[in-house]
Formats: structure tokens, C-alpha cells, sequence
């Protein structure tokens, strides 16, 4: 007799996602950027809104491929390389819109944030958002998740304010890594070790990993 182990709710809830997602792509595939941001969503507001929740500074930790998927610089498969190895580097100029893409950021000082709240926009000393030389982001396709590396706090007030294109200085297309690494809805697993890397926390964060597998595959 076989017993059949039940689901995780997790489980439950990402197979759930991806279910939506295909029917929402094959459907109309120029809506899945919009269900892509919809999810990121909750991780995005987490980060910007921890500094006006708290009067302490940071201590939530950076929002990073790590803390919500796994480790790029994690060794993978018999060869060994990372996410960060199989990426593919994207030699063009694509612009951010700090009030529509899913733009990840970790403002993590209290004052820095509330001053880049008050002194920026129209009609401040700071005037409308622009990018300057203290800004740094990746862009990481085909799921359009944008990385802040630098000027978190800055970034946060065009993303408060909805405001601002932001062009990332570097642009990687993570697809190889699919034919690496799965997602399950519980872990994610290196496929040629059958070996589990990491534990999903954020189910909706790790259905957009999946997502971009859809994609992928779609675009083939």
C-alpha cells in the first residue's frame, strides 16, 4: 500500500501560483509582468517599509537573491558553477521605471530615509528623481527583478513617490540557471545532484523564480 505525503500548505499555495501564471501567459503574455511585480509586491513593501516601522536603524538584513531564493555564488551540478557563473551578461541599455517594475531596495537608515522622503519630488530642494553616479542596480531577466546595490535610500523615495527611470549598470539574463536549479514549492533543488540548496520562505517570491522558467520555455 502506498500512503501518499500530504502537500505543505507552501506547496499548496506556490503550485497554485504557477497554475495562474501559465493560464495568464499563454492567455496573454504581455499581462505576466504585471503578475510578476503584483507578487514581488510584499517582499518590495517588507524592505521600504521596515525604517518607517522602526525607530532603530536596519536590522533586517539585505534583500538579496539569497534571502529570497539562494546563494548565486552557490556551486552547482557536477561542474560547479554558480548562478553567477551561468548568467548571461546583457550588453544594452535598458531603463528601470521606479514606479512600475518590481525595483528591490534596503533602506536602511531611518534619517537617510526620511530625508530622501522629504527633499526629494517636485517642488523640493531635490527637486523630481533623477539617477546619479551613487546609484547602482542589476537587472536580472527575463523576470525584470532589479537589484539595488547602491543608493538604497534615494531609490526608495522614487519608488515612494512614484517617480523615476533608473538604468541598471549591469543586465543579466539568469535563464541557464533554469536547466540547473528547480524550484519545488518547499526547497529549491541542484537538479543534476538531486540535492536540496535552499528552503523557500517566501512562496511568492520563489513562484517568480518558476516564472522565469515559463518565460524561458516560451520564448525558446
Amino acid at each position: 500500500m502506498f500512503v501518499t505525503k500530504k502537500k505543505s500548505k507552501k506547496k499548496q499555495e506556490f503550485e497554485s501560483i504557477i497554475d495562474f501564471a501559465k493560464k495568464v501567459y499563454f492567455e496573454n503574455p504581455y499581462e505576466i509582468d504585471n503578475l510578476i511585480r503584483l507578487l514581488g509586491k510584499k517582499v518590495q513593501l517588507e524592505y521600504l517599509i521596515y525604517t518607517i516601522r522602526h525607530e532603530n536603524d536596519y536590522q533586517m538584513g539585505e534583500i538579496e537573491p539569497r534571502t529570497v531564493w539562494f546563494d548565486p555564488l552557490q556551486k552547482l551540478g557536477n561542474s560547479g558553477q554558480s548562478l553567477r557563473d551561468l548568467a548571461v551578461n546583457i550588453n544594452e541599455k535598458i531603463e528601470v521605471s521606479l514606479a512600475n517594475d518590481l525595483v528591490l531596495t534596503n533602506p536602511w537608515n531611518r534619517r537617510r530615509m526620511l530625508n530622501a522622503c522629504i527633499h526629494h519630488g517636485e517642488n523640493q530642494n531635490r527637486g523630481s528623481w533623477k539617477q546619479d553616479s551613487n546609484h547602482f542596480a542589476e537587472l536580472w531577466l527575463p523576470m525584470k527583478i532589479t537589484w539595488v546595490g547602491n543608493g538604497n535610500h534615494s531609490i526608495a523615495a522614487g519608488i515612494i513617490q512614484r517617480d523615476g527611470l533608473l538604468s541598471p549598470e549591469e543586465i543579466y539574463d539568469i535563464s541557464p540557471v533554469y536547466d540547473a536549479v528547480v524550484c519545488d514549492g518547499d526547497q529549491f533543488i541542484d537538479i543534476e545532484r538531486d540535492k536540496p540548496i535552499s528552503t523557500v520562505n517566501n512562496v511568492e517570491f520563489c513562484a517568480i523564480y518558476e516564472i522565469g522558467r515559463l518565460i524561458k520555455t516560451a520564448n525558446k
